[in-house]
């Protein structure tokens, strides 16, 4: 999923840029980089340019042709891949005193 696809107000991770060597130096100049928290906020009306997305605590607008190079995960798919799974049956560990 990349960040055109998110509604507006929905918060994501950055997971990937897959551009060309310019494209992914320039997003990176603007502080786009994996990890990151991002947030699209405003589209332009009838699916024009540009967007504004926030990266951490900028706002930047940019086209859709280049924020279609960032690839992001949302807030809850993260957090539930880092939950780890503990059976009902598993053994209680208690701290030696």
């Amino acid at each position: 999923m990349n960040i055109v696809d998110l509604k507006p107000g929905t918060r994501a991770t950055v997971a990937a840029i897959q551009a060309n060597a310019l494209d992914e130096q320039r997003l990176r100049e603007h502080g786009v980089d994996e990890g990151m928290e991002v947030e699209l906020l405003h589209r332009a009306a009838l699916g024009a340019d540009p967007i504004a997305i926030r990266i951490g605590n900028c706002c930047v607008a940019m086209r859709r042709a280049m924020a279609r190079h960032i690839l992001v995960t949302l807030e809850s798919e993260t957090a539930a891949a880092d939950v780890s799974y503990t059976p009902a049956h598993a053994p209680q560990v208690q701290a030696a005193e």
